[in-house]
């Protein structure tokens, strides 16, 4: 894995300005979020969830343009479409980490984070509307824990805040 590590004080989406261009082709890519605290939120179809306060690592995949999607999510103000965009209000994503390639990688990723005994899945459903897998959402109380995870999937560059 590349790293970029970035001035905790700084946008999380400021470096990835500087790199958007460079991600015009396909990948797949995990969001690392920080909430803070307990928050209950209505996510589209999937209705009224609470979320505790921890570490969430979402898998998504960018068939057309994996730095315009990673800019998405980044965005403050948007337009809320995807599960994910109503988590990212919720919480602060502190992490990008991709792979470039025109495999689609997510539902493999996905299942290397749902055996582990430090994570849970805490929307059934939730970002994996599109495949068969349960979910594309992990819960981690511990960053350290979410940390291991991301190095045993092993995606090539990551930008972090914290």
């Amino acid at each position: 894995m590349n790293p970029v590590r970035i001035d905790p004080n700084c946008a999380l989406n400021e470096p990835l300005i500087t790199i958007k261009n460079e991600l015009k082709g396909t990948g797949t890519y995990l969001l690392l979020i920080e909430i803070s605290s307990t928050v209950g939120l209505h996510v589209g179809k999937l209705g009224n969830q609470v979320l505790e306060a921890g570490y969430y690592l979402y898998v998504g995949s960018a068939l057309n343009g994996l730095g315009s999607r990673i800019s998405r999510h980044l965005q403050v103000d948007k337009k809320l479409h995807w599960h994910i965009d109503y988590l990212t209000k919720a919480g602060e994503i502190i992490g990008v980490f991709w792979t470039i390639g025109i495999t689609k990688v997510e539902c493999q990723w996905a299942q290397l984070i749902l055996p582990s005994n430090t994570s849970i899945a805490p929307i059934g459903g939730f970002g994996s509307s599109d495949c068969k897998c349960t979910e594309h959402l992990y819960f981690f109380t511990n960053l350290l824990d979410a940390m291991h995870i991301i190095d045993v999937i092993g995606p090539e560059h990551s930008v972090m805040s914290k």
